[in-house]
């Protein structure tokens, strides 16, 4: 059983919203209908925009519905494409993600993945603090080095806030963020109670109440108390900035996730990382190859030369020529740490 889930799936495909929200409904639970309601206005290029709702058609469909996402269509700019993304609550409706790849790219006229957000729920405290050792240990950097992303960390010093921690941009191919989840759910609850019994409220107390969860962190899931305040979440958002998303990041998600960044390896130490291959993390070849041609283009001819002169003799060549210190700016851009062809 896979210890990540699905927290925002988001698609497009050249066909009508009704028919992308069709072909998910063959993937919810039976008594789960799906439908779309139009919105006042478009959303971006879009003309037309709707909200997804999922209704339980075993009960009254005014009050056991909820709002899971959001879809558009429409207008000359788009060329024919329609959106449809599901939030977490949606795709926690999701019976079979398997099958529901399978649907999508067999029903769905060019389907393409615009946005998938995988998220690891952890019980054991906030690792707030781990999150922001990790990211100074440099552990949040792609492969072949480069710089670190940009952190962000977000502390209000009021419990009933909690805390995040971002890490990367959100318009680039992945970006991630971890949060005080249980602390999320428990605000609310907490002012309201304060201002209930402002006197009698107990701060301790109302932390530290247990809940149920399932367990899936071994091998077979099983129930265990937790406190809530003692839920965290680490979560990333892969998007198809530099190259299309790979279909089964949603089948394979433990290993996109561990494969995102050497932290989240160290996480799941038992998976098998998958990064996610982008032409930002290809840049280390393509700044050695590119400092090579120029050198060819510069000193191709001549070194040619000095190739014959010396009857072939390249090392001879070469140990003439050769520096005796690394290039600064292809080391920091990694160029040690890849293979190149």
């Amino acid at each position: 059983m896979p210890k990540t889930h699905v927290d925002w799936f988001g698609f497009r495909a050249k066909d009508t919203p009704d028919v992308m929200a069709m072909a998910l409904s063959e993937v919810v639970p039976d008594h789960i209908a799906i439908s779309l309601s139009k919105r006042k206005t478009g959303w971006r290029s879009f003309e037309s925009s709707f909200d997804v709702w999922l209704t339980d058609t075993r009960g009254n469909p005014e009050t056991d519905c909820c709002r899971v996402g959001m879809a558009m269509t429409g207008g000359e700019a788009v060329k024919g494409w329609s959106m449809l993304s599901l939030s977490g609550e949606g795709c926690g409706w999701v019976t079979d993600w398997g099958r529901a790849m399978d649907v999508c790219t067999d029903q769905l006229p060019a389907f393409e993945l615009k946005r998938v957000d995988l998220a690891l729920d952890r019980f054991d405290g906030s690792h707030w603090h781990e999150v922001d050792a990790a990211w100074a240990a440099g552990e949040f950097c792609p492969p072949g080095g480069g710089k670190k992303p940009k952190a962000k960390p977000i502390d209000s010093r009021r419990p009933e806030d909690g805390r995040t921690y971002y890490v990367g941009s959100r318009e680039s191919a992945k970006f991630y963020r971890g949060y005080e989840k249980g602390m999320q759910i428990l605000g609310p609850q907490l002012v309201a109670a304060q201002q209930k019994d402002p006197e009698g409220f107990d701060l301790a107390a109302f932390l530290l109440r247990d809940e149920v969860r399932i367990d899936k962190s071994g091998d077979e899931p099983r129930l265990m108390t937790f406190q809530v305040s003692d839920w965290w979440r680490d979560e990333v958002e892969f998007k198809p900035v530099d190259s299309p998303l790979p279909l089964d990041i949603v089948e394979q998600r433990d290993q996109y996730f561990a494969g995102a960044y050497p932290y989240l390896a160290k996480v799941l130490p038992t998976v098998e990382a998958q990064p996610l291959i982008t032409r930002r993390e290809r840049m280390p070849q393509l700044e050695l190859a590119a400092m090579l041609e120029t050198i060819r283009r510069q000193y191709g001819n001549s070194l040619f030369t000095a190739s014959a002169a010396y009857y072939g003799d390249i090392g001879a060549v070469w140990s003439k020529i050769v520096g005796k210190k690394h290039n600064k700016a292809l080391v920091e851009a990694g160029v040690l740490l890849v293979d190149h062809d």
